[in-house]
Protein backbone atom coordinates (compact mmCIF):
# COMPACT_ATOMS: atom_id res chain seq x y z
CA UNK A 1 0.00 0.00 0.00
CA UNK A 2 2.93 2.32 0.58
CA UNK A 3 4.17 2.53 -3.01
CA UNK A 4 1.03 4.31 -4.19
CA UNK A 5 1.74 7.49 -2.26
CA UNK A 6 5.55 7.30 -2.29
CA UNK A 7 6.30 7.62 -5.97
CA UNK A 8 4.41 8.11 -9.19
CA UNK A 9 4.43 4.70 -10.75
CA UNK A 10 2.62 2.50 -13.18
CA UNK A 11 1.57 -1.06 -12.60
CA UNK A 12 4.14 -2.43 -15.08
CA UNK A 13 6.43 -0.52 -17.37
CA UNK A 14 6.39 -3.10 -20.15
CA UNK A 15 2.70 -3.90 -20.32
CA UNK A 16 0.47 -1.95 -22.65
CA UNK A 17 -3.15 -2.93 -23.29
CA UNK A 18 -2.58 -2.55 -27.02
CA UNK A 19 -0.56 -5.76 -27.05
CA UNK A 20 -3.72 -7.84 -26.72
CA UNK A 21 -6.97 -5.95 -27.16
CA UNK A 22 -8.99 -8.92 -25.89
CA UNK A 23 -7.49 -8.32 -22.44
CA UNK A 24 -7.80 -4.53 -22.53
CA UNK A 25 -10.50 -4.50 -19.85
CA UNK A 26 -8.14 -6.31 -17.44
CA UNK A 27 -5.52 -3.58 -17.79
CA UNK A 28 -8.12 -0.94 -17.03
CA UNK A 29 -9.49 -2.85 -14.04
CA UNK A 30 -6.01 -3.46 -12.60
CA UNK A 31 -5.06 0.20 -12.97
CA UNK A 32 -8.29 1.29 -11.32
CA UNK A 33 -7.98 -1.23 -8.50
CA UNK A 34 -4.44 -0.17 -7.60
CA UNK A 35 -4.82 3.52 -8.40
CA UNK A 36 -2.17 3.52 -11.11
CA UNK A 37 -2.38 5.51 -14.33
CA UNK A 38 -2.46 3.76 -17.69
CA UNK A 39 0.69 3.30 -19.71
CA UNK A 40 0.48 3.33 -23.49
CA UNK A 41 3.15 2.59 -26.08
CA UNK A 42 2.29 4.41 -29.27
CA UNK A 43 4.71 3.78 -32.08
CA UNK A 44 4.28 2.52 -35.64
CA UNK A 45 5.35 -1.09 -35.01
CA UNK A 46 2.68 -1.42 -32.33
CA UNK A 47 0.03 -0.54 -34.89
CA UNK A 48 -1.75 1.93 -32.67
CA UNK A 49 -0.62 5.34 -33.88
CA UNK A 50 -3.34 7.93 -34.36
CA UNK A 51 -4.30 8.32 -37.98
CA UNK A 52 -3.40 4.80 -39.11
CA UNK A 53 -5.97 2.17 -40.13
CA UNK A 54 -5.03 0.14 -37.05
CA UNK A 55 -5.83 3.15 -34.85
CA UNK A 56 -9.39 3.18 -36.11
CA UNK A 57 -9.85 -0.32 -34.66
CA UNK A 58 -8.67 0.58 -31.15
CA UNK A 59 -9.32 4.29 -30.66
CA UNK A 60 -12.56 3.69 -28.77
CA UNK A 61 -10.62 1.52 -26.30
CA UNK A 62 -8.09 4.29 -25.70
CA UNK A 63 -10.88 6.80 -25.19
CA UNK A 64 -12.64 4.42 -22.80
CA UNK A 65 -9.43 3.98 -20.80
CA UNK A 66 -8.92 7.72 -20.68
CA UNK A 67 -12.48 8.29 -19.48
CA UNK A 68 -12.59 5.47 -16.92
CA UNK A 69 -9.04 5.01 -15.63
CA UNK A 70 -7.82 8.58 -15.87
CA UNK A 71 -11.15 9.88 -14.55
CA UNK A 72 -10.82 7.62 -11.50
CA UNK A 73 -7.16 8.54 -11.07
CA UNK A 74 -8.12 12.23 -10.94
CA UNK A 75 -10.23 11.41 -7.87
CA UNK A 76 -7.72 9.24 -5.97
CA UNK A 77 -4.32 9.89 -7.54
CA UNK A 78 -2.96 11.90 -4.61
CA UNK A 79 -4.52 9.82 -1.86
CA UNK A 80 -2.98 7.02 0.13
CA UNK A 81 -4.29 3.52 -0.49
CA UNK A 82 -5.57 2.49 2.94
CA UNK A 83 -7.02 -0.96 2.33
CA UNK A 84 -7.11 -3.77 -0.18
CA UNK A 85 -8.93 -7.06 0.19
CA UNK A 86 -10.17 -10.04 -1.75
CA UNK A 87 -13.94 -10.41 -1.64
CA UNK A 88 -14.26 -13.78 -3.36
CA UNK A 89 -12.52 -17.05 -2.57
CA UNK A 90 -11.09 -17.22 -6.10
CA UNK A 91 -9.69 -13.67 -5.66
CA UNK A 92 -11.40 -12.44 -8.83
CA UNK A 93 -13.41 -9.83 -6.92
CA UNK A 94 -11.28 -7.29 -5.06
CA UNK A 95 -11.82 -4.03 -3.21
CA UNK A 96 -9.49 -1.10 -2.61
CA UNK A 97 -10.06 1.95 -0.42
CA UNK A 98 -8.29 5.29 -0.41
CA UNK A 99 -7.70 7.96 2.23
CA UNK A 100 -10.31 10.35 0.78
CA UNK A 101 -13.10 7.85 1.48
CA UNK A 102 -13.43 6.62 -2.07
CA UNK A 103 -13.31 2.96 -2.92
CA UNK A 104 -13.61 0.62 -5.85
CA UNK A 105 -14.72 -2.97 -6.21
CA UNK A 106 -13.44 -4.75 -9.30
CA UNK A 107 -14.89 -7.95 -10.71
CA UNK A 108 -12.40 -9.80 -12.93
CA UNK A 109 -14.75 -12.78 -13.14
CA UNK A 110 -16.88 -13.73 -16.15
CA UNK A 111 -20.00 -13.84 -13.94
CA UNK A 112 -21.72 -11.04 -11.97
CA UNK A 113 -20.81 -10.58 -8.31
CA UNK A 114 -23.74 -10.31 -5.88
CA UNK A 115 -22.18 -8.21 -3.15
CA UNK A 116 -23.51 -8.85 0.37
CA UNK A 117 -24.02 -5.08 0.76
CA UNK A 118 -26.98 -5.30 -1.60
CA UNK A 119 -25.71 -4.52 -5.09
CA UNK A 120 -24.41 -6.52 -8.03
CA UNK A 121 -21.28 -5.88 -10.06
CA UNK A 122 -21.44 -7.11 -13.65
CA UNK A 123 -18.80 -9.46 -15.00
CA UNK A 124 -15.51 -7.80 -15.94
CA UNK A 125 -16.67 -4.49 -14.48
CA UNK A 126 -16.25 -2.22 -11.46
CA UNK A 127 -18.19 -0.14 -8.98
CA UNK A 128 -16.91 3.08 -7.46
CA UNK A 129 -18.26 4.36 -4.17
CA UNK A 130 -17.70 7.23 -1.77
CA UNK A 131 -17.81 6.43 1.93
CA UNK A 132 -19.94 8.85 3.90
CA UNK A 133 -18.69 9.83 7.37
Amino acid sequence: MVYHDSVYCTRRWNQDPGRDASLWYRHDLMNMLYGTPPLWFMYPKAGDVAGTPEWEQVKTLYLQTHRNVCGWHEKIGFDEMTDHRFLSDDRLVQETRFRNGRGIIVNFSTVPWPDPRGFKIPAEAYRIWKQHP
